[in-house]
C-alpha cells in the first residue's frame, strides 16, 4: 500500500456485486475506486465475460476499457482493438468483429469501426462488412443481431439425393433493426446448380407487417450422376423461380386488411424445392381482402385474380359481401339474418388453353329462426329462401336469371356436465376443479329441387353447386373445462 494506492500480484481476484475480476496485477486506486489490470485480465458478468491484456475499471461506476481485448456472450464472440464496457449491460467494440464462431480465426466475422452490444438484448452496427475467411461477400449500411434468441447465425445443410446430387444449402440469418430481419439463402446442387434467394421480415408499425420470400435458379439440370462425368446429352436449362409477399395490417379494432401475392416460375418449382409448402397449398392464390365489423355485422372487399397461367383458377374482380349477424324482430322471440355477396366471376383454364367462363352473380341467403326450450332440449327451427342472380349461364337463352332455393330445417340439441374435484399442474395448466360437458345434437335441413340446377350453371363455388337435399347431421361434443 501506498496511501490511497494499493498494488497486488499474482492470481489477483477483485469481486464486486455480480462483477468478478480476476488478472496477473492490479493496481487500485481507493479515492477514486479505479483499477488498472495487466496480463491474463478476464472480467466475468451475468451478461457474459471480456478478456484482455490490460484494462481500466472504474469499480464506482461499473465501467471500464480494454485494450486488445474479446467478449463472450454465448453464443456470440466478438474481439476489438479496445472494448468499452458503458454501463452495466452496454459494451462497445472498438475496429473489431463479433461472430458464432469460436475459433482463434473465425470461419466468418461481422466487422465494423464501432459496434454496440446490450447482452442477451441486442448488436448494433454501422457500416457492416460480412466476411467469410479472408474474403468480403456483403455489405450492410446498418446491422442489428437479435441476441435473445441463440438460432445459429449461419446454418449449413449437406447431403446426397438422387434428385440434386451432393448438395449443400446455406442460410444466414440477419436482423437490419427491431422492425426488419430475415435470412439469405445461397444453395448449390451438384445436377441442378446454384440457387440463391432473400427473405425479409418487416414491421412498419404503423401500416401492418409482413414478408417477403424469394428463390431464383437458373437450373442446369446435367445428364450425368456426376458433374466432373462425361454427359451423354446436352444440359437442359431452365429459368426457375419463386416470389411471395404478404402483408397484414390492423387498421383500428374494427377494420383490416390483408394482401397475398405469390408467383411461380412453373407448376413443378414448390414440390421440388419447398416440398412443406406444397403439401400445405400447391397453388396459393393472390389476393386482396379488405374485411370491417359494423354494429350489424361484417363487410368485406376481395379481389383475387390468377398470377400464375399454368394453373386454373376462379378470378373475383370483385367480390363484396356482407353478413349480419343474428338480429332479434322486436322482441318477438324471432330472429333474422342475412348474407349477400357480390361476385364479379371468371373461370381460367390452363395456359395454352384460352378457355374462360364468366358471369356476374349476387347472391342473398335469408334466414328467419325461432328458438326455444323444451324441457332440457334447444330447439332451433328456420326457414328461408336462397336467391341467386346470374348474367350468364350455360344456355345463352337463359342470361340475366334468378335463381330460387327454399331452405327449411331445425337443430336439436342439450347438455349434460359434471363437475370433478380436481387440483393439480398439467403440461403447465394450473387445474382448479374440471367440468365436463357433453353436447349431443342433431341438425336436419331440407331445400327442394331449385328453379335453376346445378347441371345449367357454370360452377365456379359452392353456391353454384346447391341442388335439392334432405338430410340430418349428428353430432357429440366434449369440453372440459377448468377455472384459472
Amino acid at each position: 500500500m501506498e496511501g490511497n494506492k494499493v498494488v497486488a500480484s499474482g492470481n489477483v481476484v477483485v469481486v464486486k456485486d455480480n462483477v468478478r475480476m480476476t488478472c496477473d496485477r492490479l493496481e487500485f486506486s481507493r479515492d477514486q475506486q479505479v483499477g488498472i489490470a495487466e496480463g491474463n485480465v478476464i472480467l466475468n458478468m451475468s451478461t457474459g465475460e471480456l478478456r484482455g491484456d490490460k484494462m481500466t475499471y472504474n469499480f464506482k461506476e461499473m465501467y471500464g476499457e480494454f485494450a486488445g481485448a474479446k467478449f463472450f456472450s454465448d453464443p456470440f464472440y466478438g474481439q476489438g482493438k479496445s472494448i468499452e464496457k458503458l454501463g452495466e449491460n452496454h459494451m462497445r467494440i472498438n475496429q473489431g468483429y463479433i461472430t458464432t464462431c469460436d475459433l482463434e480465426k473465425p470461419h466468418f466475422r461481422m466487422s465494423s469501426k464501432k459496434t454496440d452490444i446490450y447482452p442477451s438484448q441486442k448488436a448494433v452496427s454501422k457500416n457492416v462488412k460480412l466476411s467469410v475467411g479472408e474474403q468480403a461477400i456483403f455489405f450492410f449500411p446498418r446491422f442489428t443481431q437479435d441476441l435473445r434468441h441463440k438460432k445459429p447465425t449461419f446454418t449449413f445443410t449437406p447431403g446426397s439425393s438422387k434428385e440434386w446430387g451432393l448438395f449443400l444449402l446455406t442460410q444466414y440469418r440477419y436482423q437490419l433493426n427491431d422492425n426488419v430481419k430475415g435470412k439469405l439463402h445461397l444453395d448449390a446442387r451438384e445436377r441442378k446448380d446454384i440457387a440463391w434467394g432473400i427473405d425479409v421480415d418487416y414491421d412498419t408499425k404503423k401500416y401492418g407487417e409482413g414478408l417477403i420470400r424469394t428463390y431464383y435458379m437458373n437450373e442446369r439440370s446435367i445428364t450425368s450422376k456426376r458433374f466432373y462425368e462425361p454427359r451423354p446429352s446436352p444440359t437442359i436449362e431452365k429459368e426457375r423461380f419463386k416470389a411471395e409477399w404478404r402483408h397484414k395490417w390492423a387498421v383500428d379494432k374494427n377494420t383490416s386488411a390483408i394482401l397475398q401475392y405469390y408467383r411461380l416460375s412453373d407448376s413443378g418449382v414448390l414440390k421440388d424445392y419447398f416440398e412443406r409448402e406444397y403439401q400445405q397449398d400447391s397453388s396459393p392464390p393472390s389476393y386482396f381482402l379488405f374485411m370491417r365489423t359494423l354494429p350489424l355485422g361484417t363487410v368485406s372487399f376481395r379481389a383475387e385474380g390468377r398470377v400464375n397461367r399454368f394453373v386454373s383458377a376462379v378470378e373475383r374482380l370483385p367480390e363484396i359481401q356482407f353478413s349480419s349477424t343474428n338480429q332479434e324482430l322486436g322482441k318477438s322471440n324471432v330472429y333474422f339474418k342475412n348474407t349477400s355477396i357480390y361476385s364479379n366471376l371468371t373461370s381460367k383454364s390452363p395456359s395454352p388453353s384460352e378457355d374462360r367462363k364468366e358471369t356476374m352473380r349476387v347472391d342473398s341467403e335469408n334466414i328467419l329462426s325461432y328458438p326455444f326450450k323444451v324441457s332440457v332440449f334447444e330447439v332451433k327451427p328456420f326457414i328461408g329462401s336462397h336467391d341467386t342472380y346470374y348474367s350468364k349461364t350455360k344456355d345463352v337463352s337463359q342470361y340475366n336469371v334468378m335463381r330460387h332455393v327454399l331452405l327449411t330445417g331445425s337443430d336439436l340439441s342439450t347438455k349434460f356436465y359434471k363437475i370433478f374435484d380436481v387440483k393439480e399442474k398439467f403440461l403447465g395448466i394450473e387445474i382448479n376443479r374440471l367440468r365436463h360437458i357433453v353436447s349431443p345434437s342433431v341438425a336436419y335441413k331440407y331445400n327442394p329441387r331449385p328453379t335453376l340446377t346445378s347441371s345449367t350453371l357454370d360452377q365456379f363455388d359452392t353456391i353454384d353447386f346447391i341442388d335439392s337435399s334432405h338430410y340430418a347431421t349428428l353430432s357429440l361434443e366434449n369440453k372440459l373445462q377448468t377455472k384459472r
